[in-house]
C-alpha cells in the first residue's frame, strides 16, 4: 500500500509522456510534495478530518483518536498535527477542560516545527 503514491506519480508521468506536456522546471518547483508517504497515515487524517467536520462530542473525540494515531504513524505529519490542534479546541467548548486548550497549542505549536 506504501506504493500507491509511487504508482500515481508514474501514471501521470507517462500519460504526460503519451501527451507530449511539458512541465518548465518553475512550475515543477510549484508543485508541492504530499504532506505524508505514509498511505495508513493519510487515511487516519482523512477519517479525522471527515469526524472532526460533524463537530458534534462524539464525533470530535472520534476525529481525535483518528489524527492521534495518524501523527503516531508519521511524527512528521504537519497537517495531521494542525487538525489534531484544531480539534482539541473545538473539543474544549463541549467539555470546557482546559486540558484541551492546552493540547490545542501544543499541537499547533508542533504543526510549525514538521
Amino acid at each position: 500500500m506504501e506504493d500507491v503514491f509511487a504508482l500515481q506519480d508514474r501514471v501521470v508521468a507517462n500519460v504526460m509522456n503519451a501527451l507530449e506536456v511539458k512541465i518548465d522546471s518553475s512550475a515543477m518547483e510549484r508543485i508541492a510534495p504530499p504532506e505524508t508517504l505514509h498511505l495508513e497515515a493519510y487515511e487516519q487524517y482523512s477519517q479525522g478530518r471527515q469526524q472532526f467536520h460533524q463537530l458534534g462530542k462524539e464525533s470530535l473525540e472520534r476525529a481525535r483518536q483518528h489524527l492521534e494515531r495518524a501523527v503516531a504513524l508519521d511524527p512528521n505529519y504537519a497537517l495531521a498535527y494542525a487538525a489534531l490542534g484544531a480539534t482539541h479546541a473545538m473539543r474544549y467548548i463541549h467539555r470546557t477542560d482546559p486540558a484541551d486548550l492546552d493540547h490545542s497549542a501544543r499541537y499547533s505549536e508542533r504543526c510549525d516545527r514538521t
